[in-house]
């Protein structure tokens, strides 16, 4: 799956299996990383790779070593989501992945997933937050609630 941005960055959506084979045929692995064993995240661009997929790696491991500047976007790690949500629930401070970031993540996999579903390529407005020109599609976006249930 290929996002495209309006910025001009390019993105590829893969499942595990895909990336497996990718990462498995990168060089600098010799193969031995054909099993990510979990859902990580590679990030591959026109100067190299990042990943979380079997711990943390890099083409350039010099990476690692680049120092942020004071006005670098920064976030504390955090390996326990569920157990910062609990914590962040009695404490009342922000969670260490905010929710918008989590929907700004979910909706990336959802617009996927329904690409997927109707073959075909979809736009998404972000502004509107909506699927542009394609009804089949913008339906999968959604559900109606039973009837005791309601958003408000």
């Amino acid at each position: 799956m290929n996002c495209d941005y309006e910025n001009g960055v390019k993105m590829r959506l893969m499942d595990v299996t895909k990336a497996e084979q990718v990462f498995a045929a990168m060089p600098e692995f010799g193969g031995k990383y054909n099993k990510l064993g979990y859902d990580g995240t590679i990030f591959m661009g026109t100067e190299g790779w990042i990943t979380d997929a079997n711990g943390f790696g890099a083409k350039d491991r010099e990476i690692w070593r680049i120092k942020f500047k004071d006005d670098d976007e920064d976030f504390a790690p955090s390996t326990e989501h569920v157990r910062n949500f609990i914590e962040c629930v009695r404490s009342r401070k922000e969670t260490m992945c905010p929710v918008e970031m989590a929907i700004r993540t979910d909706t990336i996999c959802h617009l996927a997933n329904a690409a997927a579903i109707v073959k075909r390529p979809i736009t998404w407005d972000p502004v509107k937050e909506q699927i542009i020109g394609d009804a089949e599609a913008a339906k999968m976006l959604s559900r109606s609630f039973r009837d005791k249930w309601r958003v408000w």
